[in-house]
């Protein structure tokens, strides 16, 4: 009779320890779902209204360049940056800007320029 007694105690500590075990990892779960939510929400942004757009934007002057179908391009951008110091960066390094714009425009076709789908990309 004591053996049944003994190993029914030790089923109750067992299970309780289960149950404090299992609430413990909820708990850290809840409270780490929690934290998760709340950064993501602080880290949207909302969208810059125009002034803080045209602010942040760099203009790249007309670039005239010839293409690999033998045909040439005239075109210019405006790039947006997401800070004035990224302008003040972006700024600087223009001619690096134009570089890339012309090697990337080298190794295109006039049909790659071509309509919705040219545009889109």
């Amino acid at each position: 009779m004591e053996t049944e007694a003994k190993s029914g105690k030790g089923d109750n500590k067992l299970l309780t320890v289960m149950i404090v075990m299992l609430t413990v990892i909820l708990l850290i779960g809840t409270a780490a779902i929690i934290i998760i939510l709340k950064s993501s929400k602080e880290s949207k942004a909302e969208a810059p209204n125009i002034d803080e757009v045209i602010e942040s934007s760099v203009d790249i002057p007309e670039l005239t360049t010839n293409l690999a179908s033998d045909d040439y391009i005239r075109i210019s951008f405006k790039i947006q940056t997401d800070s004035k110091k990224a302008k003040e960066e972006m700024t600087k390094r223009d001619f690096q800007a134009k570089n890339i714009i012309i090697e990337q425009l080298s190794e295109m076709k006039s049909q790659d320029l071509k309509g919705k789908k040219a545009r889109s990309n």
